[in-house]
C-alpha cells in the first residue's frame, strides 16, 4: 500500500510540476504539443474506469512485478490510475501558489517605497509583478513613474505600464493614462486624448472620470476653460454622493472662489464630505468648528472629527496647478486630486493643490 503511494505521489508530483513549468510563460518551455499530449494522457487515464485499466496493464505488471495475479500484480495499474489525479492536484497547487507572488510582491513592494533610500528597489518588486501580467501591479508602477518629474525615462516606461494595463481593460489604468496624458506638457495632440478618455469613461458612469475632466474644464487642459462647467460637474457629483465634489464645492464657498463666498455654505458641504469618510475634509471642518467659521464654535465635534480623521485613509490627490505654464497659471487655493483613483483602488497619496479662481464663474448655491 506504502509503494502505491510513493509512486503515485512521484508520478503526480513530476506530471504537475512539468505541466506548469512546461507551459509558454513557464520555467522549463516545452513545445505546445508535448504539454498537448501529456494533457490528453492524463485526461485519458482520469476517465478510464480502474478495472479496464487493471486489465490493459497486466501485461505490464508481469514484466514489472513478475507476475499477473495476487496483490503485487496490482502496484502497477494503481500507482497508473492515481498518478494522474495527483498531478492535477499539483497542478492546481502550483498555479494558485504563482497567482499569490504578484500580490506579495505589490505589499512588499510598498512596504520599501515608504522609505525613500528603497524608492528603486521597490519600483523592481512592482516591476516583477506588473512582469507577470498583474494589472493592479501595472497601474501602481506607471503612476508612480509617470509622476518623476525631470526622468523622461520613467515618465516613458510609467507610460508603457499604464497603456498595457489600459489595452487590457483595466479601468483604473485608463483613468491613470488619460490623466497622464492631460498633463503633458506643451504636447496638445495628447492632452485632447487623454480628455477624449476622460469624456469616454465619464459618460460610462465613472465619477472619478467626471470629476477630472471638470478639472481639465477648469484647467483648459485638452479642452478650453469652462468654469461654470466644472461648478456644474462638483453640483452634479455631490448630489450623487461623491466625497470629493462635496470637499471641492466647500472649499470653494470658503474661500471665494469660482462661486460667491459663503461659510455657512462651505460647513453644510465638508460636513457631508467628512460624513462620507473624506478625511481631509474631516479636519477642515474640524477647524472651523475650532473657530466658529461658518457655525458656532464646538470644540467637542471638532476634537471627533479630528480623532476619526486620524484613522481614515488620505484624501484623493489632485492635479496641482503647478502642472501649468507658469505665465498661464492663477492664484489658488484647497486640494484637489493628483492621481487618479477608481473604486478598489486606494492607493493614492495626498498632495497640496490649488482652486483657480474665476471671477466669471460665480455660481449661485
Amino acid at each position: 500500500g506504502i509503494g502505491n503511494i510513493k509512486g503515485a505521489i512521484v508520478g503526480g508530483l513530476i506530471l504537475g510540476v512539468l505541466l506548469v513549468a512546461g507551459t509558454e510563460t513557464g520555467i522549463l518551455s516545452l513545445p505546445r504539443p508535448v504539454v498537448r499530449v501529456l494533457n490528453f494522457i492524463i485526461n485519458i487515464l482520469r476517465s478510464v474506469p480502474f478495472l479496464i485499466l487493471m486489465i490493459i496493464v497486466l501485461p505490464l505488471s508481469g514484466v514489472l512485478v513478475g507476475t499477473k495475479i495476487g496483490t503485487i500484480a496490482s502496484i502497477p495499474p494503481l500507482v497508473i490510475a492515481a498518478a494522474p489525479f495527483v498531478a492535477r492536484l499539483v497542478e492546481a497547487s502550483l498555479r494558485e501558489m504563482d497567482k499569490g507572488v504578484p500580490e506579495a510582491l505589490i505589499v512588499g513592494a510598498e512596504a520599501l517605497l515608504r522609505d525613500p533610500l528603497k524608492r528603486e528597489e521597490g519600483l523592481n518588486m512592482l516591476r516583477s509583478a506588473a512582469g507577470k501580467g498583474n494589472l493592479p501591479a501595472m497601474n501602481r508602477l506607471g503612476r508612480l513613474l509617470t509622476e518623476s518629474v525631470g526622468n523622461e525615462q520613467e515618465q516613458s516606461e510609467g507610460l508603457y505600464w499604464l497603456q498595457t494595463a489600459a489595452d487590457a481593460g483595466h479601468t483604473p489604468s485608463q483613468l491613470a493614462l488619460a490623466w497622464a496624458q492631460v498633463n503633458s506638457r506643451g504636447c496638445t495632440g495628447m492632452e485632447a486624448a487623454g480628455y477624449r478618455t476622460l469624456c469616454r469613461l465619464a459618460e460610462a458612469g465613472l465619477p472619478e472620470a467626471r470629476y477630472l475632466r471638470g478639472f481639465c474644464m477648469l484647467q483648459g487642459l485638452g479642452t478650453e476653460r469652462d468654469a461654470e462647467g466644472f461648478v456644474c460637474i462638483l453640483r452634479d457629483l455631490d448630489a450623487g454622493g461623491y466625497a470629493q465634489a462635496s470637499f471641492i464645492l466647500g472649499l470653494a464657498y470658503h474661500e471665494g472662489q469660482l462661486v460667491p463666498r459663503d461659510d455657512a455654505q462651505a460647513v453644510q458641504y465638508l460636513r457631508k464630505a467628512a460624513g462620507a469618510g473624506h478625511a481631509e475634509a474631516a479636519r477642515r471642518l474640524a477647524e472651523f468648528l475650532q473657530e466658529g467659521i461658518g457655525t458656532s464654535p464646538d470644540p467637542e465635534e471638532a476634537a471627533r472629527l479630528l480623532k476619526g480623521a486620524g484613522s481614515q485613509a488620505a484624501a484623493p490627490s489632485a492635479p496641482p496647478a503647478g502642472d501649468q505654464p507658469e505665465d498661464d497659471a492663477e492664484p489658488t487655493a484647497g486640494r484637489v486630486p493628483e492621481a487618479p483613483v477608481t473604486p478598489g483602488d486606494d492607493d493614492s497619496e495626498a498632495s497640496p493643490a490649488t482652486l483657480p479662481s474665476s471671477s466669471s464663474s460665480a455660481a449661485g448655491a
